[in-house]
């Protein structure tokens, strides 16, 4: 199968930052967005980070226009099991001839040597569209860019769970303590991006349960149904 150059697969998470390297890679010429991946557990269909059901990242998908692969994962998934349930699937869009995976990873170097070593290792380029960018300029970017994001997770050790199920804006981000990263790039918090440029419609959603698991906290997000005119005057 010929090499497929311009063809690239976005590790999606359904927040922020995939959101926006997903709207950089939209843009430049030298890739086409073939689709999503998504991991999520094996136990009950969620991505492990922010808690985001099977259910809505395929809503985003759909509104984004992109197919999505869901990669299942085990509870408990150190280095060595996330290695292999990407590599196994990665077969596949190797087979496809792409070549080409990006990361929403902004500083984190050893995050970023893993994935360069694990992938690199049959054959994928990764690009890091978001890379050293300023953390604060990237938050206010994501804002005035008219992209819409609620708050599904936060470390209590850092954040007060008050701030859970809040929208990330420019309120949110000046209630954030000075030592706490604007992207949550430290793990301190995670969103789900449910309206901006990149998606055909908004997705109306609201907070569901809010659980814990250890030092996280986590907040269900699902649809509702809203009026048209209301959500309309929303994302003004």
């Amino acid at each position: 199968m010929p090499y497929a150059s311009g063809k690239i697969l976005v590790s999606w998470s359904g927040g922020k930052d995939s959101a926006l390297a997903l709207k950089n890679l939209l843009k430049d010429r030298e890739f086409e967005v073939a689709g999503l991946l998504t991991a999520i557990r094996s136990s009950d269909g969620r991505v492990p980070q922010n808690y985001i059901s099977r259910e809505m990242i395929s809503l985003q998908a759909e509104s984004l226009g992109l197919p999505v692969d869901f990669i299942h994962i085990p509870d408990k998934c150190d280095q060595m099991s996330y290695r292999s349930k990407f590599l196994e699937a990665l077969k596949t869009y190797k087979n496809q001839g792409i070549r080409h995976i990006a990361f929403g990873d902004l500083f984190l170097d050893d995050i970023r040597d893993f994935r360069e070593d694990c992938f690199g290792k049959i054959g994928f380029e990764c690009e890091f569209p978001l890379w050293q960018r300023c953390t604060k300029e990237l938050a206010l970017s994501f804002v005035n860019s008219k992209f819409k994001a609620v708050i599904t997770s936060v470390d209590r050790n850092t954040l007060s769970e008050d701030l859970l199920c809040r929208t990330f804006d420019k309120s949110f981000l000046s209630d954030l303590p000075v030592n706490v990263d604007p992207c949550g790039e430290n793990g301190e918090f995670h969103t789900f991006v449910f309206a901006g440029p990149i998606f055909k419609t908004p997705l109306s959603v609201k907070s569901g349960d809010v659980v814990q698991d250890g030092n996280l906290s986590f907040c269900d997000i699902i649809t509702k149904e809203i009026n048209p005119t209301k959500l309309a005057a929303a994302m003004s």
